[in-house]
């Protein structure tokens, strides 16, 4: 029953929409008018809108929410190895003079 209605409440705001559009414009108009019929399409649309403020959530238009998530528990860090073969590089800065900018550079050398 709810979409015939909705169908031709529909057409009706078009048709009134459309004829509104379609009266000439006149300077002597007052803009009362304007104003009692924005009021009055506003009260329409809010009686509307408030018919059944929750129906989509009582047809199941909408999933259920998610069930919690499961416990996430950690596993503690495994300890770090007792001898390690892996090479080391180690760097250090020096200083080094530079002909081209004419004073010392600050320079990376890895070993």
């Amino acid at each position: 029953m709810r979409k015939p209605i909705l169908a031709v409440v529909t057409a009706a705001t078009l048709v009134a929409g459309t004829i509104g559009m379609a009266a000439p414009a006149e300077a002597r108009v007052s803009t009362g008018t304007a104003v009692v019929a924005g009021i009055l399409g506003l009260g329409v649309g809010a009686a509307i809108t408030s018919d059944h403020p929750h129906r989509y959530y009582n047809d199941g238009y909408y999933a259920p929410p998610p069930p919690p998530p499961a416990p996430v528990y950690y596993a503690p860090p495994p300890p770090p190895p007792a001898y390690s073969y892996e090479y080391v590089q180690r760097c250090r800065v020096v200083d080094r003079w530079d002909p081209y900018y004419d004073h010392y550079v600050r320079d990376r050398r890895c070993y």
